[in-house]
């Protein structure tokens, strides 16, 4: 169960132990949902490509559950997910 952190709070988010050879590719998948960022016009869910730090670093802006996706890709399958959900309180 996720823990809950207040707002503007920064959080990072890392890839630690991977068994994994590369080459591969980390994507990110940031969610934000719910009333508050729907009036902040920052909904999001989009996904990003990691630059090469095999870490995200986000700001706890807006009260609600929102999660965090990292996604390794290897020859263009997904081969691992983790999902981390966020309480922002």
């Amino acid at each position: 169960m996720a823990e809950a952190r207040r707002k503007h709070r920064s959080l990072k988010f890392k890839i630690e132990g991977l068994a994994l050879r590369g080459p591969y590719e980390i994507y990110w998948k940031i969610r934000n949902y719910g009333e508050e960022a729907k009036r902040a016009n920052s909904l999001r869910g989009d996904i990003q490509k990691d630059t090469g730090t095999q870490s995200w670093s986000e700001s706890t802006l807006s009260v609600g559950r929102h999660y965090v996706e990292a996604m390794i890709v290897k020859d263009g399958v997904c081969v691992a997910k983790s999902r981390q959900d966020v309480i922002v309180i």
